[in-house]
């Protein structure tokens, strides 16, 4: 039997045969048991309809409900899908289900599900990604899904496969590379089976980690038309590619029954399976649907070295010279490379190009770099990990053909070890440009400030010397470090050839550029032009990075030409971000307000930010108001200084970068204020940054002047559901002459808590004869008066509904009017939050302690600490607990007791023998803290266990009780206590060299050596990591160790681990006692892509294959991503074991 692979999926009958018995098997394995009420269990595909041969995300979906209880365990089932539907490639399998274990062969037709765990009031996802081609509907529904709680059901959902919109599908050319190789991504959009054009497409392509786009990247799309372009944006060294094409019934992007492509190079630069999915294509301006999604797989080999080329400066035109740099690493980090040689045919790419820098020595440590028309490097040396960098001028002959030249070189050699080493080749493509534009530009008066304009200057060359150029265009989005939307001036239309002009494009969502179109220049000549954009006044400082799309345009009104992007750093400097506030937003007549200013200057600051200066007029605000406490001196840097009284000016601030300074000046309200709300607005800041003069922002607050005041309590909250709580409002007139009358607000109850009401009835002349506070759920107060200087206080019961959810509601009345001096006023409301509490809460009261600082000696102190820590409602007070020491430990006392106010006012420890807390008490979610001194008894050591009592405490009238809290003591006897070294060694995945995050796994199986004396030191002990990294030498008297570890025995991925963490070896001066227990390590594995379990074959078997005439012999060949183990089992006719071979 043979068996093919295709796009890396088995293509075999049987192996599709095989899939469905293994799922009758585990389908019959399957206990049926009782139905799992909590256990919910449903599907869907996004999108429910795609085109022929996109992709669609299979989701299941498992829901435990909260009246479970309890989560559950062992959740399992089984998908079949129908005929004509498969798992993709790839199958970008995840789950969000703790534990839980996805199996979903790319091109197969079973998935898999197992070992997962759900919490009670938890959901949780599993999603494969699936294709279909043959156009219908499909029904999928899946085995039941069976757990602990029992079984569920099964879950069922539909997958329609359209003609009525593209198909979209995308492929790699070619589909395996080396590490740091191009390839080809061409996306397609088939429009082919449609009988409707497309007006409208979009979607994003996110690459997968290590992946990126080439530099240059050729991209190109003929997904657009002649009067209307797409914008496609897939920038150099990004990580994402995307489309946007907007069109009209009569210009669509892809006539009915047409395709387009999308075509992007890309970088492979993560040895290993690089699985890649674009996002959702969109279609149809109306609607904007969906047709599914596209995926393929890049495959990225490993290699001795990471050896890579770049034409840094192409596309390059006939005549002119063109950099080409190579680098190469050294992956090995235990052994050097030597003879490193490879060759570069430059002729044979490119007939005449050759290289003009000569002969190069000392290239790669010792190496030499010859040859003109044939690039030679020899006798190179790289140590472990190391890298070099070297580069050889290229003159392009001046009749080459505009075009795309592909260059790849030798395979690259050398000496490891003593073994000879092989690596990949390295490629790159050289781009050759007809004689056509040349874009440059420049921001011609950075750095600029915030709130001022940026002048960018483009100038285009025609360099075609024998030929006009014609329909230039080119589009530049500046919203990439702009803001949306962008303010621009352009010149004027004309500024290159006569029709050319420039306008906004809108690029995408919130995506904004300049767009250039009708360029004209006659043959050799040149236009430069400017563009004024407007700085947002809000913007940071930074250094901001402006790209061009390439330039196009035709050459004698025929030829199609374009040439490279232009780019510039713009440098804004901006002065320390200002704002202010009033410590009250309401005041009285004749009352003081504080005012506060902050001056922030950013962290990304260019310099210090110095001679910061702003003014406030208050006079401005209204008449009267002034500072009383004025001038202020330094409050913002030494020499600085806040004086005046009705204008403030501040002057000489001064900050470093991530500085800020905030002051504050007390402003005196006049008791003849304008009632009403003002606005107080200072000038905008300057400052000098960077030896750069710049101007920010102005402040502004807002500040009521009112003679009256609402306030109001929920006065005896948190309340029980169906309990009554005391609502109590309090007005008052702070006018020394004025009365108020007419006093109104309204209180909306019942849209806080539906059903909260008062039951107090209507209130009569609650504040001044004839007022009245009346209603139910909505409540009205009117008719108040108040005299001068007067103030109110009235309260109604309000009935909280039996059935309201346990919570904290805001509660906010209308504005408070009222009529004042004659004329009618307005003040803000009041507010207050009623809680509403759980009537079974959960509390919890935990104890714990520890001996710090044992082991320890007879005779010594040894410190004891408690944590007492409380959660839940209601206060938690009364609280105790006992500690034996006699029974730890005969003669152990306490020393220094008693100690008061420990854990709350009024709680006190005491006792020498059996400790005592009493009188403790917490708030809800806090902790105390608190230590005692003990005195060990002289004696032989060894391990003592110390065990509390419960502790309890009482929450209102309810008692609760916690566990008791245990440590050992451990008592070393002699003078000459021993000690330890140890930790982990770890994968440090994301190369952070932080060892307790999520991307830390401990490195199993790793020789560590134990060396006597400081490094190198002498060969003493040997251990090996337990399967979690873990390690530990003991009974180690003090003095100098060298920790080593045998790099040798690490192994991530099958290549050369990177030391990510402190230097090791690494010396240890350890103590008497000590025990030292931070000698870790993390190792970062070269860039290597995870290469899901559910795209690769996990079995496959061939059976009744015995020898015979016909077939004598069995040949079985593999290809596999990366580094891996392969085991390979023979077995007789009588199902006897032969032989294994790994």
């Amino acid at each position: 039997m043979t068996t093919t692979r295709t796009r890396g999926c088995l293509n075999d009958s049987q192996a599709r045969l095989f899939t469905r018995f293994l799922f009758l098997g585990l389908a019959f394995a399957v206990v049926a048991g009782a139905d799992a009420q909590n256990v919910n269990f449903d599907k869907t595909f996004l999108p429910p309809v795609i085109g022929p041969g996109s992709v669609s995300t299979l989701q299941f979906t498992v829901d435990v409900d909260n009246s479970a209880g309890s989560g559950v365990e062992d959740v399992t089932f089984t998908d079949v899908l129908p005929a004509g539907m498969t798992v993709a490639y790839p199958s970008a399998s995840t789950t969000t289900c703790e534990n839980g274990v996805v199996e979903a062969p790319s091109c197969g037709e079973l998935i898999t599900f197992s070992g997962a765990r759900v919490g009670a009031g938890v959901s949780c996802s599993v999603s494969v990604n699936v294709t279909a081609t043959a156009p219908g509907t499909y029904v999928n529904t899946s085995s039941d899904l069976t757990s602990s709680a029992g079984n569920a059901g099964v879950a069922s959902a539909e997958l329609t496969v359209s003609t009525d919109r593209p198909g979209f599908t995308k492929s790699f050319s070619p589909n395996t590379v080396s590490f740091g190789g191009r390839s080809t991504l061409t996306i397609t959009i088939d429009n082919t089976a449609n009988a409707q054009s497309l007006i409208f497409l979009s979607f994003a392509d996110n690459l997968p980690a290590g992946m990126t786009v080439a530099s240059p990247s050729n991209a190109s799309t003929t997904c657009e038309n002649d009067l209307i372009p797409a914008t496609l944006n897939a920038a150099a060294g990004s990580s994402v590619i995307d489309l946007f094409f907007s069109g009209v019934a009569t210009f669509p992007a892809v006539a009915a029954g047409g395709s387009c492509e999308v075509v992007v190079d890309v970088i492979g630069g993560a040895v290993g399976v690089l699985g890649n999915t674009t996002g959702n294509l969109l279609y149809d301006s109306s609607a904007q649907e969906s047709s599914g999604k596209a995926g393929a797989i890049l495959t990225v080999s490993p290699s001795p070295f990471a050896f890579t080329k770049e034409f840094t400066d192409d596309p390059v035109n006939p005549g002119s010279t063109v950099n080409l740099e190579f680098s190469i690493t050294n992956l090995s980090r235990a052994e050097a490379a030597t003879g490193i040689i490879f060759a570069d045919d430059l002729d044979g790419v490119l007939s005449g190009l050759e290289s003009t820098s000569g002969a190069q020595s000392d290239v790669c440590g010792g190496g030499t770099l010859t040859g003109t028309s044939t690039l030679t490097l020899s006798g190179a040396t790289l140590g472990p990990g190391a890298t070099c960098t070297f580069s050889a001028t290229l003159q392009v002959p001046a009749g080459a053909a505009p075009g795309r030249y592909g260059n790849v070189t030798s395979s690259i050699t050398g000496t490891a070890g003593g073994f000879g080493v092989v690596g990949g080749p390295a490629a790159d493509d050289l781009f050759v440009a007809a004689s056509g534009p040349r874009l440059t530009k420049t921001f011609i008066d950075d750095p600029v400030s915030p709130g001022s304009t940026a002048t960018l200057r483009f100038t285009i060359d025609n360099t075609n010397a024998a030929s006009s150029l014609t329909d230039i265009a080119f589009d530049d989005e500046l919203t990439t470090f702009l803001p949306f939307p962008v303010s621009v001036t352009f010149p004027a239309d004309g500024f290159c050839g006569a029709g050319s002009s420039m306008t906004i494009a809108f690029l995408g969502t919130d995506r904004q550029g300049l767009t250039l179109t009708g360029g004209n220049l006659a043959a050799g000549q040149s236009c430069t032009f400017d563009v004024v954009l407007d700085i947002p006044s809000d913007m940071p400082s930074g250094t901001y990075v402006n790209t061009t799309s390439v330039i196009t345009g035709l050459v004698g009104g025929a030829e199609e030409v374009e040439g490279g992007p232009a780019s510039d750093q713009l440098e804004i400097i901006a002065p320390p971000s200002f704002r202010k506030a009033f410590s009250e937003s309401v005041v009285a007549p004749g009352a003081n307000v504080t005012l506060e200013f902050s001056l922030i200057h950013g962290p990304e600051a260019p310099g210090d930010a110095t001679a910061i200066a702003f003014t406030d007029d208050l006079n401005a605000v209204f008449a009267g108001l002034v500072a009383s406490d004025t001038p202020l001196t330094d409050p913002c840097g030494p020499g600085s200084q806040l004086a005046g009284t009705d204008v403030l000016s501040f002057t000489g601030g001064s900050l470093a970068p991530g500085a800020e300074c905030t002051f504050s000046v007390v402003l005196s309200i006049p008791a003849a204020a304008p009632l009403g709300l003002h606005v107080n607005r200072t000038g905008n800041v300057t400052a000098m940054v960077g030896g750069m003069a710049t101007t920010g922002n102005i402040a502004e607050a807002d500040i009521l002047v009112t003679p009256l005041t609402l306030t109001k309590e929920f006065t005896d909250d948190p309340v029980l559901p169906g309990g009554t709580v005391n609502l109590e409002f309090s007005i008052t007139n702070r006018s020394a002459t004025e009365s108020t009358t007419g006093l109104l607000f309204t209180d909306n109850l019942g849209g806080m808590v539906a059903g909260l009401a008062s039951t107090s009835g209507t209130l009569n002349d609650v504040c001044g004869p004839g007022s009245s506070l009346t209603g139910t759920t909505f409540l009205i107060f009117t008719g108040g008066v108040l005299g001068p200087g007067e103030s109110c206080s009235f309260s109604a019961a309000v009935l909280v509904p039996a059935g309201a959810i346990p919570g904290t509601y805001a509660n906010v009345t209308s504005d408070l009017s009222a009529t004042i001096g004659g004329g009618q006023f307005a003040s803000s409301g009041a507010s207050d939050a009623l809680v509403v509490q759980d009537p079974n809460p959960e509390r919890s009261l935990v104890l714990s302690k520890e001996f710090t600082d044992d082991p320890v000696s007879p005779g010594s102190i040894v410190t004891m600490q408690f944590t007492v820590s409380y959660s839940g409602q209601g206060d938690a007070t009364a609280i105790t607990f006992t500690d034996d020491l006699e029974a730890t430990l005969a003669g152990m006392q306490a020393t220094g007791l008693p100690v008061n106010d420990i854990c709350g006012a009024g709680s006190q420890l005491t006792g020498t023998s059996l400790l005592t807390l009493a009188g403790g008490s917490l708030a809800p979610e806090t902790s105390c803290t608190f230590s005692v001194a003990l005195q060990v008894p002289e004696g032989s050591g060894g391990d003592f266990n110390n065990t509390t009592s419960d502790i309890t405490a009482q929450v209102g009238a309810e008692p609760l009780t916690g566990s008791p809290a245990s440590d050992d003591l451990i008592v070393e006897a002699g003078g000459g206590r021993t000690g330890s070294i140890g930790d982990f060694i770890w994968n440090d995945a994301d190369g952070d060299g932080i060892q307790n995050d999520a991307a830390a796994s401990g490195i199993g199986g790793v020789t560590v050596a134990l060396n006597a004396g400081a490094c190198p030191g002498t060969p003493s002990l040997t251990t090996t990591t337990t399967d979690d990294g873990a390690y530990v030498f003991t009974d180690l008297v003090p003095g100098d160790y060298c920790v080593d570890v045998d790099e040798n025995t690490i192994s991530l991925f099958g290549v050369p681990p990177v030391l990510t963490t402190a230097n090791e070896p690494l010396t240890v001066t350890l103590s008497a006692g000590e025990r030292f227990d931070t000698a870790d390590f993390g190792f970062k594995p070269f860039p290597v892509a995870n290469s899901p379990v559910s795209d690769l074959p996990q079995e496959y078997a061939l059976e009744a294959n015995y020898p015979n005439p016909f077939n004598p012999t069995t040949t079985i060949s593999y290809d596999l991503p990366q580094l891996s183990e392969v085991t390979l089992t023979v077995v007789d006719v009588m199902g006897r074991q032969l032989g294994v071979l790994v």
